[in-house]
């Protein structure tokens, strides 16, 4: 070492890991870190559970699909649940349907003066630009208008 200099910690065994985000969504995926949270369903004596995440609800034939671990879907009626599982669905069912009125009013709100102009809008998705989608009606607006002369 030359007089003058200051030593620098050499670097340990373990060099530091550089993760991309996409890199990071595939490991959290491959792991099922991004997965749905599964419940535990009850039978209606109580006597009986298993674990499952819920997949849909038909409200109108009283049946619930959900699917085990192992991957495979199973279809039955709401009959064998718990009524603590029926609350749960009967919640689900209910922000179902709110989605999809948000939706069909994003719909009807694309299509109006201020949506088709906004259409044209485009969102920053992560380091390029996308078409803007309305998944709802917006509840307000901000308007910026900024100019240089």
């Amino acid at each position: 070492m030359v007089s003058g200099e200051t030593a620098r910690p050499s670097p340990g065994p373990i060099q530091p890991m550089k993760l991309s985000a996409r890199l990071c969504l595939i490991l959290a995926t491959a792991f099922g870190i991004g997965c749905l949270p599964a419940r535990t369903w009850t039978s209606t004596d109580g006597s009986k559970t298993f674990e499952a995440t819920f997949k849909s609800y038909n409200e109108a034939l009283k049946q619930v699909t959900v699917t085990l671990p192992n991957g495979r879907s199973i279809t039955f009626s709401i009959n064998k649940l718990s009524e603590e599982d029926r609350v749960f669905l009967a919640e689900e069912a209910s922000k179902l349907a709110k989605a999809g009125a948000n939706r069909e009013g994003a719909e009807q709100f694309a299509q109006s003066d201020i949506g088709k102009a906004m259409k044209k809008m485009q969102i920053l998705d992560g380091s390029r630009f996308a078409t803007h989608t309305f998944e709802a009606v917006p509840e307000f607006f901000i308007l910026y208008y900024s100019a240089s002369w």
